[in-house]
């Protein structure tokens, strides 16, 4: 029998034969290559890149990349998980360097432990297709970086935006809800931010550590419906994977399960869901016992459900448990003091994602934003700013790089915001008369013809100091 030192000794060389082989490999590619670690540091490099740097390898090891590759992206792609690519004059040569994630897995976790920067051939090597072809990539990757910066895995209270005091009131309570376990109902127009409300919950509770799955109840079909949410046994179907499916329920044991759009979810489902929140169990499509399962739900919906329930459209018994806490998100034309703030955010956010040098809105675009009605929300807002980004690239956005709905429609001030507009513009006289008299508070209530203790009043209500 050979000896458990042996059996190391052995599976040591066979690695050191590997390392040896693709070390061959590197060393003889026509394309520089270095490996950075995850501080940014070189840990390898080829011959290749020595000479194309200028450099004995010798000197770039242990040096940050940076300080040989200006327009190094290595952070980037720690940071995201995702290729970079970028164009660089290096001693008179034009090349391109494609920096990759060297990614490892680790009891089902996927983690960077560095990045592979390759620099591509001089120009004899580097063909026009070929540079048309990784421009080609650059694009895909920026477009994929910018889906996942839209819909964020997780987020917190701190990334959800706002100077509107309801809306501020609610995501403090929100906040404050999030450690127990109750069931969560987020009602509001499409776009207002339930998605963001949801993900904020689950990553500010205990169960935070455990999954959250999100569910669009109005993408299943109804045949699917059942099968989705709670899974099936093996044969239980013909067509059926031989060791079944894992449901939505089972995924998020210990953790959320999001159901979004659950005004559009078929009756026949809605009872199944009233025995989970009644019992904590399930069954399997074709199974034989229930499942018990840990869940917290967080529902969501457009919809009016008391009008649902009157319509035979919802059943009252899942509304009353559903709703043990119901937020209510107002639309972004009752907040019109977060649309200029907002779509600065979003500006900063496409600089980024774009590589773009927008420096703001121009005061007429500006004027046009808080004049639109926003019918989608905050997420139309989110695109309009998307569309401007991709014309304008630099400077200040204009009316002409809005969508042509924006500059033809005003904005309706419904009866529920005429108050906060009224605040509003009183407000605005205060402190333009306090600067007219620069700041003599009794001198601004005889300017507006009110009495000294009516004016006090008001600062304090409006917190002007």
């Amino acid at each position: 029998d050979i000896s458990d030192a042996e059996k190391i000794a052995n599976e040591l060389e066979m690695v050191k034969g590997i390392r040896r082989t693709l070390e061959s490999i590197i060393s003889t590619s026509n394309d520089g290559i270095l490996v950075s670690d995850t501080k940014g540091k070189v840990k390898y490099v080829n011959e290749r890149a020595a000479e194309m740097l200028a450099n004995p390898s010798e000197k770039l090891l242990g040096k940050p990349i940076g300080s040989f590759i200006k327009s190094n992206k290595a952070e980037l792609v720690l940071r995201d998980g995702l290729p970079e690519i970028t164009e660089e004059i290096i001693n008179d040569k034009r090349y391109v360097i494609s920096h990759l994630p060297i990614k490892q897995s680790k009891n089902g976790a996927v983690f960077i432990t560095g990045v592979v920067n390759r620099i591509y051939s001089d120009d004899n090597v580097l063909t026009e297709q070929i540079f048309a072809k990784l421009l080609s990539l650059k694009q895909q990757v920026n477009y994929y970086r910018s889906e996942l910066e839209k819909y964020p895995s997780n987020c917190s209270f701190k990334d959800i935006y706002s100077r509107n005091h309801e809306f501020i009131e609610i995501k403090n309570n929100a906040h404050r809800v999030s450690r127990s376990s109750s069931t969560v109902l987020l009602t509001g127009e499409s776009g207002v931010g339930k998605d963001m409300f949801a993900r904020s919950i689950h990553a500010s509770s205990p169960r935070a550590v455990y999954p959250f799955v999100k569910v669009n109840c109005a993408a299943i079909p109804e045949t699917l419906f059942e099968s989705e949410l709670f899974g099936y046994a093996p044969g239980s179907f013909t067509g059926a994977l031989k060791k079944g499916k894992t449901g939505y329920f089972e995924q998020a044991d210990k953790g959320t399960i999001f159901l979004d759009e659950i005004g559009d979810m078929p009756l026949s489902i809605q009872v199944k869901i009233l025995q989970v929140l009644q019992d904590k169990t399930f069954m399997r499509v074709g199974g034989s016992s229930p499942k018990m399962v840990d869940v917290r739900i967080i529902a969501a919906t457009n919809k009016n459900l008391r009008e649902a329930i009157k319509m035979g459209d919802f059943r009252e018994d899942l509304f009353y448990r559903l709703n043990v806490i119901e937020f209510h998100l107002p639309p972004l034309r009752e907040r019109v003091e977060d649309i200029i703030p907002l779509a600065k955010l979003f500006i900063a956010k496409y600089n980024k994602i774009l590589g773009s040098g927008i420096t703001g809105l121009n005061g007429k675009a500006g004027e046009a934003l808080k004049n639109y009605n926003w019918p989608g929300n905050v997420r139309e807002l989110e695109n309009a700013i998307e569309r401007a980004a991709n014309y304008v690239w630099a400077g200040e956005i204009g009316c002409k790089h809005l969508p042509t709905q924006i500059m033809s429609e005003p904005r309706i001030v419904d009866s529920n915001d005429y108050r906060s507009v009224l605040i509003d513009t009183d407000k605005e006289i205060i402190l333009k008369t306090l600067k007219k008299v620069k700041g003599n508070k009794s001198a601004a209530a005889r300017e507006l013809k009110i009495s000294r203790s009516a004016f006090y009043d008001k600062l304090n209500k409006y917190g002007i100091t």
